[in-house]
């Protein structure tokens, strides 16, 4: 039987208090933007001294700043100073490998993007060529802004990945992988720690990031293929691992199309994935393109108004919405959200809302919603969430950082 550490990504062993007092109120101060030391103590539940020891202390390392006043809850007249997190006191660098916007991104502490490097010129069926480009272009960016190597903290990737993959060996159809050993070489070639999480766990943790209190949350992002992830009972679930929760083979209608995969009839990539709308694309005679190229043109033209694509996008959204009442039946998460660029379009949106008002569901608003995290964000946020928030992290690589 597997452990809970092989299973949830967030199971790491803790630190120390010390360490989880400083952790927390980083947390508080960055979801925050800026905050006071008293309300720190309302919200962490330390006591204000305690806050205040610990803050000074991350102060003086360059972990946090002050900035600005607000009136105080207390003694008529006095002013309180805020506090926010060094956006200088370290950097994190994110890879988003998909196969329609592959791109780099720097980001400083506080998760502003700084700059980022496109990736779209690659041709990722030649590994070890792409590979090094992809080195060769995170030392630029960190070249081109002037960054102190010491203070860049590691490297996280958000890729396109099928079942089967590991962090160590990556398999991903829409990149053509087989057996690639990404983590390895940046490690070795960059001299940095590397992180690399499934697509929809990256956006996923992007959504969390967003969110005052998290929720049980599943994930659905759909794109040329189907990914999901789950946030349950404070972890994020690995789908690398073993497809738990995957909706991509979930017979929908038994007189759809035959799916090559799966070897059944109407299952969800055959009705409601991108590679199902690019297929029925290929009926219209549109421009032969890559797969990827082909859905996005079907997207631009949905949005452009033509009324063919449009009524494609929506009835493919419908089959989501069926999938969805099979996920509300079978997880009943608090929070469902649908990502990707297929998941966000209009047309498949209304779809989706159009079968769960047809199944009864009432107040839809307040269970599902549709993600604007671009694959940038999701990217940034794997190498935020590891390097800086994650609670194995030790703060205090943030001082050595910014005393080096």
């Amino acid at each position: 039987m597997e452990t809970n550490s092989k299973i949830f990504l967030n199971s790491f062993p803790v630190p120390g208090i010390r360490n989880i007092n400083k952790k927390n109120l980083l947390n508080l101060i960055s979801r925050a933007g800026t905050i006071s030391r008293s309300q720190l103590a309302n919200i962490s539940g330390l006591t204000p001294p305690s806050v205040s020891k610990i803050t000074r202390v991350m102060i003086q390392d360059g972990i946090l700043v002050e900035q600005g006043t607000i009136d105080s809850t207390g003694k008529a007249g006095r002013k309180e100073i805020n506090l926010s997190v060094n956006p200088e006191s370290a950097y994190v660098i994110g890879i988003s490998l998909t196969a329609n916007r592959p791109k780099i991104v720097l980001s400083n502490a506080v998760g502003e993007t700084l700059d980022t490097k496109d990736l779209s010129d690659l041709k990722f069926s030649e590994i070890d060529k792409t590979i090094g480009q992809i080195i060769s272009r995170v030392k630029d960016i960190v070249f081109d802004n002037s960054i102190d190597k010491k203070k860049l903290l590691g490297i996280g990737v958000s890729a396109a990945l099928s079942l089967g993959s590991t962090e160590d060996v990556l398999f991903s159809l829409p990149l053509g992988w087989k057996g690639v050993s990404l983590r390895d070489r940046l490690e070795k070639e960059l001299n940095l720690p590397v992180k690399i999480e499934a697509r929809a766990s990256a956006l996923l943790k992007a959504e969390i990031s967003q969110l005052e209190i998290p929720k049980d949350i599943y994930l659905i992002n759909v794109a040329l293929n189907t990914g999901v992830s789950a946030f349950i009972g404070g972890g994020i679930f690995n789908p690398m691992l073993n497809g738990f929760g995957s909706i991509s083979h979930l017979i929908l209608d038994e007189n759809g199309p035959k799916c090559l995969d799966c070897g059944r009839k109407g299952c969800f990539e055959t009705l409601a994935s991108g590679i199902s709308l690019v297929k029925f694309a290929e009926t219209l005679k549109m421009k032969k393109e890559s797969k990827d190229r082909q859905l996005h043109n079907l997207i631009s033209q949905a949005d452009g108004g033509n009324m063919k694509i449009k009524k494609l996008f929506f009835n493919a959204g419908k089959y989501l919405g069926q999938a969805i009442d099979s996920i509300k039946i079978l997880f009943n998460p608090s929070m469902l959200i649908v990502a990707g660029e297929v998941g966000r379009q209009n047309d498949y949106a209304e779809g989706v809302n159009f079968k769960l008002n047809e199944l009864g569901y009432k107040n839809i608003e307040n269970f599902l919603r549709f993600s604007q995290i671009t694959s940038e964000e999701a990217a940034k946020s794997v190498a935020l969430d590891e390097f800086i928030f994650a609670k194995s992290f030790d703060v205090d690589q943030l001082k050595i950082a910014s005393d080096r």
